[in-house]
């Protein structure tokens, strides 16, 4: 074996405990990107072919009430190579089993396009009253083929047998009326015979939506023109594309999220650790400048010291690497799990992808092979006769800082003038420290922000009990009934009426809801929890909106109605408020009316209700025909956290531990550098009668200052970090509030106080088996 070999072997079992440390922070980098990536590539390519075999449709309409005879002008529109008509309807599952009154999508049954994939059972079979459940209604309220539920839909009450489970590409992602989050046991879809359902809904021989598949080459907007053209006699509320298709468009947001997430985070830990090799082999190679003065005089040129110090980098590289595949694979299998409790992907799991995965490893190579060749460069340059004398001695000069600190200890002088004499060191060793601190704050972002959304949404901004949606528009007159019943402590009614809005080639289409001036039950709040008013007169926007159609306040945009008259108008935007789901549009509920050129017509209420009376009032309002669905404020925040949250806490704790790895790695291998550094002057305070305990507060109070001093930056670095990502993640569907709470910043100065303490115990027992002779014959 060649001498530079042995060299190597020696090394790498002299100080396995630093390189491991270092390794399993490659590692962590490598899990990152494998788990991230290879999830990246899972859920896109489970989401396509599920697109695929469900025929997932390219355009969408919903219309009011259109006849049969309607289908051969559509199939026969230029552009169209495959037409789907559905009724859909609301239902209101009536059971003792399901005391919250979970509402159903009631859908045809289509072999055409959007068709379902059964996991189990048949399909339902023409005239009769047979289901097809959502696969994720299904598990979550433990229902199979061969049970019964009982609907209301439209006032008439109906049995329906279910004889099949499965999914459909066009409910991925589901939400019910007047929710924010999924909720798979108050809501769900279910698939019947066309001619049943449409007979249960007062629609035989008619439609209420169309589902479009593009031939090949068609203009999408020449085809949504053409369909709205033909259908708008019969209340059609506008096509779309699959862009702004609901679902479509939650789980491709959540991919733009993922390809953040694989390209930022690996990058961060992989910059940590070609920072800590920098670190290791710069001062390695300091220690040895006189074995490489030796080396060369005997033949060895720079290729070959190189390439030696890069095999210790490469060698680190290759056990981060092989723990970086295992850790990531698994990481990468337990968030497709997780996954899956949001998006019903069939076939989702995960699978690397090698592509991404070779980049990684060459990405992570060239981090390694970056830090080692910055710590070799200035040495290996030298002559041999100059690499073989020791560098020249730090100035010890009396300086104007040790002049200052006369009133300290020795110890505490030594530690100072130390830190003060190496500027450099010091503040890259600050950095590393702070770096660590951050990610350890920054691993409990996300669930801080999730939490803060769901407290702000839940508790300050939605005060409401129950929010009663109806099937269609009801006058005002109609639901003084139900205002006025027994439990109900208030009522304010809102109207939700889709459009399209413009300005300038920017247009966007959304909802405008009408909401009660003085309303109490639904409040408008910006990201710093200040009530928003509305207007008496103008449109109130999201910031998110107004930044995409490129709108400020005192601006004017057109409106174009998607229902009614589809009339055009122009309105001014009164004011923008930044909020944190969804884009909105409000409009003064009066304000709206006369725009309409209505009375009072609502789509719904928002109830404030006694308690005591709640369940009554709920078993009322499900059996009114006009009630589309009843949503309880407070059952959807249970079911959140039942379901999501723990997959949350899940994803956080593993998280928590990743960084926390890291951040001992870190600092375990400062404290090892700092104890090399010093080796041969704790070696002189023992020659000198200092103790053992005395010796060691040297070491240690260098490393707690150290980590005092890294503390405020690093937190605020963690917040940096979150606003970066916050920043990086916003769209129209979410935007991250930018929080850090008190136990995340607590959580961080623990862990990276735990780990310098645990380094610098493990620095104090090496130092207690100093071997002082050998250390004073060592030359720095």
């Amino acid at each position: 074996m060649r001498p530079l070999n042995h060299k190597l072997l020696r090394d790498l079992l002299t100080h396995r405990g630093q390189y491991l440390a270092i390794a399993l922070v490659i590692a962590i980098g490598i899990a990152a990107q494998v788990s991230t990536g290879g999830l990246l590539v899972s859920v896109g390519t489970a989401r396509d072919e599920f697109y695929a075999a469900g025929r997932f449709a390219d355009l969408f309409l919903s219309v009011k009430r259109a006849p049969d005879s309607e289908i051969p002008r559509l199939a026969a529109l230029p552009g169209v190579r495959a037409v789907s008509t559905r009724v859909s309807s609301l239902a209101l599952v009536i059971d003792p089993r399901f005391p919250d009154t979970p509402s159903l999508q009631l859908l045809s049954w289509s072999d055409t396009l959007d068709h379902v994939l059964l996991q189990s059972g048949r399909s339902p079979q023409a005239g009769a009253t047979e289901v097809v459940l959502a696969s994720a209604f299904a598990s979550a309220n433990g229902l199979a083929p061969g049970d019964r539920l009982t609907v209301v839909a439209r006032g008439r009450r109906t049995e329906l047998d279910i004889v099949g489970v499965g999914d459909s590409p066009e409910f991925v992602y589901s939400i019910g009326p007047g929710e924010m989050l999924p909720d798979y046991r108050r809501h769900g879809v279910a698939w019947m015979a066309n001619e049943r359902l449409a007979a249960m809904t007062g629609l035989s021989g008619a439609f209420n939506t169309v589902s479009v598949a593009l031939a090949p080459g068609a203009s999408e907007p020449a085809v949504i023109e053409r369909l709205d053209a033909t259908l708008a006699r019969y209340g059609g509320l506008g096509a779309y594309g699959r862009g702004e298709q609901m679902s479509h468009r939650f789980i491709q947001n959540e991919l733009d999220e993922l390809r953040i997430h694989a390209t930022v985070v690996p990058m961060i830990f992989l910059a940590a650790a070609a920072f800590l090799l920098h670190l290791v082999i710069t001062r390695r190679v300091q220690r040895e400048r006189e074995l490489i003065g030796m080396l060369k005089s005997f033949g060895y040129g720079n290729a070959a010291i190189a390439l030696h110090y890069l095999m210790l980098g490469l060698a680190i590289f290759a056990v981060g690497a092989a723990l970086g595949l295992l850790l990531g694979i698994w990481l990468g299998q337990l968030l497709a799990g997780i996954y899956l409790d949001f998006f019903r992907l069939p076939d989702l799991g995960f699978s690397m992808d090698p592509g991404r995965t070779v980049l990684g490893m060459l990405v992570a190579a060239a981090a390694v092979a970056t830090g080692t060749f910055a710590g070799l460069r200035a040495v290996v340059r030298l002559p041999p006769a100059e690499a073989m004398r020791p560098p020249a001695p730090p100035d010890y000069r009396a300086s104007r800082i040790a002049g200052q600190l006369r009133w300290l200890g020795l110890p505490e002088r030594l530690v100072v003038r130390h830190l003060a004499r190496t500027p450099l060191r010091t503040l890259l060793t600050l950095i590393g420290l702070a770096t660590a601190c951050a990610l350890v704050a920054f691993s409990g972002f996300q669930s801080d922000a999730i939490d803060f959304m769901t407290s702000h949404q839940f508790d300050r901004q939605d005060r409401s009990d129950l929010t009663v949606t109806f099937h269609e528009p009801r006058p005002g007159r109609a639901v003084q009934d139900l205002m006025h019943r027994q439990g109900v402590r208030l009522a304010e009614p809102f109207r939700s009426v889709p459009v399209r809005l413009q300005h300038g080639h920017a247009h966007y289409r959304t909802v405008v809801e009408g909401r009660p001036r003085d309303g109490r039950l639904a409040r408008l709040l910006d990201r710093d929890g200040r009530g928003v008013a509305l207007p008496a007169e103008g449109l109130l926007l999201s910031t998110q909106l107004g930044d995409m159609l490129g709108l400020r306040v005192g601006d004017e945009l057109e409106i174009q109605l998607l229902e009614t008259t589809r009339a055009h108008y122009r309105v001014r935007v009164a004011a923008l408020v930044d909020d944190f789901v969804g884009v909105g549009a409000w409009l003064d509920l009066d304000a709206l009316h006369r725009l309409l050129g209505e009375q009072d017509t609502v789509d719904g209420l928002r109830l404030a209700v006694d308690p005591a009376l709640r369940g009554a009032l709920q078993a009322q309002l499900v059996r009114m025909p006009a009630v589309a669905a009843v949503a309880r404020r407070q059952a959807q925040l249970d079911s959140f956290q039942e379901t999501f949250g723990q997959s949350l806490l899940i994803v956080a704790l593993v998280f928590l531990v990743i960084a926390g790895l890291l951040a001992f790695g870190m600092v375990f291998n400062f404290a090892r550098t700092l104890l090399d550094e010093r080796r041969r002057e704790l070696a002189t305070l023992r020659v000198l009668g200092q103790t053992r305990v005395e010796t060691a507060y040297v070491l240690v109070a260098e490393l707690a200052l150290l980590t005092l001093l890294a503390v405020p930056p690093g937190l605020a670095l963690g917040y940096g970090l979150a606003a970066l990502v916050a920043g990086a993640m916003r769209s129209e569907l979410f935007r991250l509030p930018v929080v850090l709470s008190a136990d995340s910043l607590a959580r961080a100065v623990l862990v990276l106080l735990a780990a310098a303490a645990v380094s610098a115990a493990w620095s104090v027992r090496d130092l207690g088996r100093l071997d002082i002779r050998e250390s004073l014959n060592a030359r720095d």
